[in-house]
């Protein structure tokens, strides 16, 4: 069992409310009376990159568990600007939240971004996304081996799916990795599936969306609550 700030990853889905600085307060409010406690915080998706202004959005959220990402285009986020500068912002937002999301590609800041979030004992999620197909059982066990060598203390695999082989795919993983604090979405139109129901096959957490998705099949932050109430008794009670 792993702790993301306050919450235990313990077999109960969570749902990771992915947030950046344009988000309307009164939806965030809405979020928080149905009993928000995971905020991603999309600092690629910031109006501005300055330390001050991604600290003090950071700072709206210190009664929720926090994992920051500035996330690359290549991989599905807007950053595009060089890699010393993401991973100064990394190390000044670092200090102030529970996890940071990296990706696995980002070879060049990767070992010193994992460093930093160990020696602030916090959690170092390495990710990897693929928006063209989903690899094969074999290379996604090379994707997870590859992050944990790494220092990952949770492994998030996103891929797209576009044949149901591809979701056996994904499931059979999950399944097969389910002790090794991983985290698995299938994106695309029948990504949604996913969303729900890999929580019971191992997957630590879901993710979610107020306003806009931030990858192809998310569901609303409201609309998956309810499913998860819906098909996990311990939900509700989490």
């Amino acid at each position: 069992m792993i702790k993301l700030g306050s919450i235990k990853l313990n077999g109960t889905p969570r749902i990771v409310l992915s947030l950046n600085d344009a988000t309307p307060p009164h939806l965030i409010q809405e979020a928080r009376q149905l009993g928000l406690d995971l905020v991603e915080l999309r600092i690629d998706q910031y109006a501005f990159f300055d330390a001050k202004h991604v600290l003090r959005e950071a700072g709206r959220f210190k009664d929720c568990s926090t994992i920051a990402t500035i996330r690359i285009k290549a991989e599905g986020g807007v950053w595009n600007l060089p890699e010393p500068e993401r991973l100064a912002l990394f190390k000044k937002i670092i200090p102030e939240v529970n996890a940071v999301d990296i990706e696995l590609s980002a070879e060049t800041i990767l070992p010193d971004v994992v460093r930093a979030v160990h020696a602030a004992k916090k959690i170092a999620i390495i990710s990897y996304h693929n928006f063209d197909g989903t690899p094969t059982f074999n290379e996604l066990n090379g994707i997870m081996d590859e992050a944990k060598s790494f220092g990952a203390d949770i492994v998030k695999i996103a891929a797209r799916t576009t044949k149901p082989e591809d979701m056996q795919t994904l499931a059979g993983f999950t399944i097969a990795n389910a002790m090794k604090n991983i985290v698995v979405i299938a994106m695309g139109l029948d990504g949604a599936l996913s969303r729900v129901f890999f929580p019971a096959l191992g997957s630590l957490l879901t993710y979610a969306y107020l306003d806009q998705p931030t990858a192809p099949g998310q569901l609303g932050y409201r609309e998956l609550f309810e499913l998860l109430k819906k098909f996990y008794p311990k939900f509700n009670q989490a």
